[in-house]
């Protein structure tokens, strides 16, 4: 039985992903109240639990979200085993896309991003507006 071998088999791809964005302050051109802030932090750190639904890996640590305040960055930091490389490779680009897409989805309206959160904004709204003008309807 191959797939029993398989399972049984020594898994030799150890993986740690670590994926950095700015924080929201870091990224605004407006000043941010500490209360915003926070509560943006929290907010992403609970939708990244979710993180390694998009990876085949079922072999991982709870993902780590740090916060250096001074430095307007976050940390995320993903340890994983897979059965080889290709497939920790694989996960490793799905898992750094969720977190890229879960931080653009939590930019907060009304902001004047700059750096990287301004790119992202720019290129989702790009991509909307593209799909409503393919025939599809805006959100």
């Amino acid at each position: 039985d191959v797939y029993k071998r398989q399972v049984e088999g020594d898994r030799d791809g150890e993986f740690s992903v670590v994926a950095t964005v700015p924080t929201l302050s870091a990224a605004t051109v407006d000043e941010v109240a500490r209360v915003v802030e926070d509560d943006w932090f929290e907010t992403f750190d609970r939708r990244l639990a979710d993180v390694f639904d998009v990876a085949t890996t079922g072999t991982h640590d709870e993902p780590i979200v740090e916060r250096d305040v001074p430095a307007g960055e976050v940390t995320v930091t993903l340890d994983y085993v897979t059965w080889d490389a290709g497939e920790g490779v694989a996960d490793a680009k799905a898992m750094v896309e969720f977190v890229e897409g879960t931080y653009a989805q939590g930019l907060i309206p009304g902001y004047e991003y700059r750096g990287e959160a301004a790119t992202l904004r720019a290129n989702a709204q790009q991509r909307g507006q593209e799909a409503v003008d393919d025939g599809g309807s805006s959100l």
